[in-house]
């Protein structure tokens, strides 16, 4: 088993993200959203970065006079991957996110085909998020956010057409004063409006201490076509450096074959005022 591998499962089993009684919640590192809005007048920083690599293996490549099978590799560095909250109204806030990637194409013996080059921005998103209610008991916490890719923005030839939207509910059941359980529901739209992905995830968060949080979290999406489902695993731990700073470090395994092999990340969440 590789050393990837051993860490996520220490992670998974041992620190079976949510931070209890403090000035900061931060929506990363884990997939699943927060139901909750900032306080109004309130502007949040949520920034990191992340390495994934995904295998392709017996790729067949066919020349003139022979044939040959390659197994292929696609590693990807997002840096910075940063969304910018704002609490706009009580239950309200605004949401603005972008990323930057590279994508390295080698061989299983390192011989690198090719890359995309210096990190380029892919297409940002713009949107909301708004707590509709609180729960009770069984009855969870509920929210929803929206948001659209914006058009003719971000690198030539990852750019879109039109703008692009997503919904997602997200929902929280605070177990006790340390344990709880997130879940989304959402849909993606495909950059030409023509398919849509299904999504879901659901996170268990423990706070382990007041400043060191945990998680575990299985996600991913289904397209509503048929195609293949993107599944996966991860976890991470989050600690509060001060009552406006959290770090968070993470990392996970993929589950099916549209899913990448492994990532790992981490980031810095930061309320300014």
């Amino acid at each position: 088993m590789t050393p990837i591998k051993l860490l996520f499962l220490a992670l998974f089993f041992l620190t079976p993200v949510i931070l209890f009684a403090q000035d900061i919640e931060s929506d990363r590192p884990d997939k699943t959203d927060s139901p909750n809005t900032l306080d109004k007048g309130k502007f949040q920083i949520e920034t990191g970065i992340e390495y994934s690599l995904h295998k392709f293996d017996n790729i067949s490549v066919y020349g003139l006079d022979t044939s040959y099978n390659l197994n292929l590799r696609i590693k990807t560095l997002t840096a910075p991957t940063t969304l910018f909250r704002y609490g706009l109204l009580k239950n309200v806030e605004l949401r603005l996110g972008f990323d930057f990637d590279r994508q390295t194409l080698s061989s299983d013996n390192n011989v690198e085909f090719g890359n995309s080059g210096s990190l380029s921005l892919n297409p940002p998103t713009i949107g909301a998020k708004v707590f509709i209610s609180k729960g009770e008991g069984i009855i969870p916490d509920f929210g929803v956010i929206g948001t659209v890719k914006l058009p003719k923005i971000g690198d030539e030839d990852k750019q879109v057409k039109y703008f692009v939207p997503e919904l997602t509910l997200a929902f929280t059941n605070e177990i006790n004063n340390k344990l709880s359980v997130g879940y989304n529901l959402g849909v993606a739209w495909s950059d030409d409006l023509e398919d849509k992905d299904f999504s879901y995830s659901a996170s268990l968060g423990y706070s382990i201490t007041p400043k060191l949080g945990s998680f575990a979290e299985i996600f991913g999406n289904i397209p509503k076509s048929g195609g293949v489902s993107d599944q996966n695993l991860d976890a991470g731990l989050t600690y509060l450096v001060k009552k406006n700073i959290v770090i968070d470090v993470y990392g996970g395994l993929g589950l099916s074959e549209e899913s990448n092999n492994f990532f790992i990340g981490s980031g810095i969440s930061i309320v300014l005022n």
